[in-house]
């Protein structure tokens, strides 16, 4: 009965939840740890402090002489500090560029790259649930198709467990149908370049691929220039 309404709640097949709970299993101390890394740059941010050189609250006992020479601001109110100078004002924007190419499922039985792809899709999703008006993500996929396939767009992040693995599903169906070939530099180029048409307080593009660079005549130089592609 538990599991029934853990479903019904979840609004997802017990084949669909087996799969999830497969690749939550293997990440969830991830997500644990880095959930507790993002709550604290939240606490930090929202940090409350003793307002100093207030006309009315508590007395500020460092300021006695002030008040014994009419000072009129010798006390101090708990509030929010204003954000200091350099402190994160706006969102920091994050591409995680993911491999999606025929090669990532026709070899995931050698080694589960296609799977281990899928946890690092979940992990980051669940991960940055609620922080996304700190961390603004795109997950995004490139393959033989296309270099820029879009899977989660930023603002538009999926709420329910259910939204998630239809997310991963979609990625994994993507990699089994598509076309052969590589676009890992057009789509490292293409992040590069996209990531940077809005305001943010930083910029991380995060490229995954399994392709072999010296088959396809791809040198490190080429990634390093690949935003001016």
């Amino acid at each position: 009965m538990t599991m029934r309404k853990h479903l019904a709640q979840m609004d997802m097949t017990a084949g669909d939840a087996k799969i999830y709970m497969s690749y939550m299993e293997n990440v969830q101390r991830e997500i644990r740890e880095l959930r507790v890394i993002l709550e604290s740059i939240e606490a930090k941010n929202k940090e409350r402090v003793w307002l100093k050189n207030q006309s009315s609250g508590d007395l500020d006992d460092t300021k006695l002489i002030e008040g014994l020479t009419g000072d009129h601001n010798i006390y101090k109110l708990r509030g929010e500090q204003d954000p200091e100078m350099g402190f994160q004002q706006k969102p920091k924007k994050m591409y995680f560029v993911f491999d999606l190419s025929a090669s990532m499922f026709r070899f995931n039985n050698h080694d589960r790259r296609l799977e281990r792809s899928m946890e690092v899709a979940l992990m980051i999703m669940e991960s940055f649930r609620n922080f996304e008006h700190k961390f603004a993500y795109s997950i995004i996929g490139h393959s033989g198709d296309s270099p820029n396939l879009e899977f989660v767009k930023e603002g538009r992040y999926p709420k329910t467990e259910k939204d998630v693995f239809k997310v991963i599903s979609q990625m994994s169906a993507h990699s089994q149908y598509c076309l052969s070939g590589d676009n890992t530099l057009s789509a490292t180029s293409m992040a590069m370049r996209e990531i940077v048409k809005d305001d943010a307080d930083d910029y991380i593009v995060v490229v995954l691929s399994d392709a072999n660079i010296g088959q396809y005549n791809i040198k490190p130089e080429d990634l390093g220039r690949s935003k001016s592609l």
